[in-house]
């Protein structure tokens, strides 16, 4: 009878060793793919991951970190492209190129559903959805990255920390962010459009929030750039240009020719120059923020 069970002991041990070991599952999807750890190695169209159209995607699962480089993610109508859930752990996502994240219907472009989300790298991210970039607790976006979202920024529970980053968000009537707790600009990062607006502290029927605010209304559009190490408290009302916007021709308002003109890109580095003249053509200059030197007096202009 003994030797009967520990024969029954060994066949059920050989047949739980003979198992195949069930994936871990990172709690990240991609257009509604999990990510895990039989196949975070080839995150590819060719290995189910339908939403990526183009481009490369990896994921580091030591640092938590999801990196895009010169990618194209199109998901299924309600289904969230970038969805981390299950888990109060900070991902991150690094960009690297220029890349592209849709969403459609009622979901969220990169959504962390409980815990913190970081946007970071070189690169831009052009991010769509009910709400383009949700983050439960704290959302920062650093870096040096360009993001560019056609709906809300949001941190629920928490607050949004924007460190020396571009970013251009246009919400349809709503704040274009939304923070609990408050939204901190750091590392160069300054509101450009519109030129006035201010963090203030709002009321809705979910509580109080933070967010931009012009003449104590919530802005529904807003641009941050970044300094660009021309000192701007140099700025001066006796320098005035017009129009700002500017499309094509800027005029530097002086009945006489202005000696040297130099314009600056918001790294800092000369994009124009002119000499001996009050008007200057910067049509082509891609849309953005500059700034504008005109024999030693300074001024901001944004590039329609």
């Amino acid at each position: 009878m003994q030797k009967f069970f520990v024969t029954i002991a060994i066949a059920i041990i050989a047949a739980i060793w003979s198992m195949p070991l069930q994936a871990e599952d990172y709690n990240i999807k991609i257009g509604g793919k999990a990510i895990t750890s039989d196949n975070y190695k080839k995150i590819t169209k060719e290995n189910g991951f339908d939403a990526i159209k183009s481009g490369t995607v990896s994921y580091a699962h030591d640092t938590r970190t999801l990196t895009l480089i010169d990618v194209i993610i199109e998901a299924d109508k309600n289904v969230n492209p970038i969805d981390i859930i299950n888990t109060e752990e900070l991902y991150t996502i690094k960009l690297e190129g220029d890349n592209k994240v849709t969403a459609v219907g009622k979901c969220r472009g990169i959504n962390n559903s409980k815990g913190s989300l970081r946007i970071t790298g070189s690169g831009k991210v052009s991010v769509s959805g009910d709400i383009s970039i949700f983050a439960m607790k704290r959302l920062t976006f650093d870096g040096g990255c360009n993001v560019n979202a056609s709906a809300q920024v949001m941190a629920y529970n928490e607050d949004i920390i924007i460190d020396g980053v571009e970013m251009y968000v246009k919400e349809n009537g709503y704040p274009a962010f939304w923070a609990r707790t408050g939204i901190e600009l750091k590392g160069g990062s300054v509101v450009v459009y519109p030129e006035d607006a201010v963090v203030g502290q709002k009321t809705s029927a979910s509580g109080s929030y933070y967010t931009f605010m012009r003449n104590e209304e919530h802005c529904t559009e807003v641009r941050i750039g970044r300094g660009t190490g021309i000192d701007e408290a140099k700025n001066s009302p006796s320098l005035a240009v017009y129009p700002n916007p500017v499309k094509d021709i800027l005029n530097i308002a002086t009945d006489k020719p202005v000696h040297s003109i130099r314009i600056y890109n918001v790294y800092g580095s000369e994009v124009l120059r002119a000499a001996d003249t009050n008007r200057i053509d910067v049509s082509h200059l891609p849309a953005g923020v500059y700034m504008v030197s005109a024999d030693g007096k300074v001024t901001r202009i944004i590039k329609k």
